[in-house]
């Protein structure tokens, strides 16, 4: 090898050398964002969802359902239920409402209402499931419900305040969510007939 290229080889590997160790430091200091970013999960648990907190009374809001019936968020008192936001193009959503599909809704105990925006929507969920589906007009559900995200539960107990709140990815998440409030309607009925 001649001279000239002698040195550009030098220069070429002194070039990977420097970018092999620029990545390694990159690398590094990403780990260790990482693990601190594992470690606050660990210490404050998973992030909760945007919305009305529990214990927040159910607000006032309206929709469509079925025939172009009126829906009001006042007929969800007197038993519980689950309020499921969900969005048209959401590739979550679309997971959930097959799985809601081929399962029997009641079988979660509690009232369940579909909340969608629009009217294609909310008819391909009355065909496919046996859902409560509300359409609800110019977001306003959530907006009632300070909601940011599809798919989105609330869960209502019989007084129409807001139990929990969550993320549902499955039917057995939406369970999950659902099981405080199906367990308090449960010492209820329990207190009312030793009552009786």
């Amino acid at each position: 090898m001649s001279g000239p290229w002698m040195i550009a080889f030098s220069v070429l590997t002194g070039v990977v050398v420097i970018l092999v160790l620029i990545v390694f430091g990159i690398l590094r200091r990403v780990s260790v964002v990482l693990e601190q970013a594992e470690a606050a999960l660990q210490a404050n648990g998973p992030p909760r969802p945007s919305g009305l907190p529990p214990g927040t009374r159910l607000p006032a809001f309206e929709g469509v359902t079925s025939g172009d019936s009126h829906f009001a968020s006042s007929s969800l008192r007197g038993t519980p239920a689950v309020l499921v936001l969900l969005g048209r193009n959401c590739p979550s959503c679309r997971a959930l409402e097959a799985e809601l599909a081929a399962v029997k809704v009641s079988e979660l105990g509690v009232r369940v209402v579909a909340i969608v925006n629009d009217a294609e929507h909310a008819e391909r969920l009355r065909r496919t499931s046996e859902l409560e589906v509300v359409q609800q007009l110019d977001h306003s559900v959530a907006k009632a419900l300070q909601s940011t995200m599809t798919p989105h539960a609330f869960v209502i107990d019989a007084e129409g305040v807001i139990e929990e709140t969550g993320i549902p990815s499955s039917f057995e998440s939406l369970r999950a969510l659902t099981m405080s409030v199906r367990r308090r309607d449960q010492q209820t009925e329990t207190r009312e007939v030793a009552r009786a």
